[in-house]
């Protein structure tokens, strides 16, 4: 199994060409799964508000109130508008085999 672990950023490219190595798939139906994948969690996402993916990492969608920000270099105001961030959660597997305790 082939896999790049210096990478800082990944992308689905990135992603399909590792599955076509790995499992022997054409680029494209690799390509095809990769961007499937993804669509179906964006769309659990917004549909639920809420995504877990055990042994992995949760996500969740909150809402932001508007409020008041300052630049810290100018002390300048700003208001901040109100929106939904998302909300990553590690699980207890990812958070050990991060720090290496598998």
């Amino acid at each position: 199994m082939k896999l790049e672990m210096k990478r800082n950023n990944i992308g689905r490219e990135i992603i399909a060409n590792d599955l076509s190595f790995n499992l022997g798939l054409s680029k494209n139906l690799s390509k095809e799964i990769t961007d499937c994948f993804f669509e179906i969690l964006k769309k659990i996402l917004v549909e639920d508000n809420n995504l877990n993916m055990i042994n992995f990492a949760s996500f969740q969608i909150n809402f932001k109130r508007k409020r008041l920000g300052r630049n810290p270099k100018t002390l300048k105001e700003y208001q901040i508008s109100e929106r939904n961030v998302i909300n990553f959660k590690p699980s207890q597997n990812l958070l050990n085999l991060v720090n290496r305790k598998i």
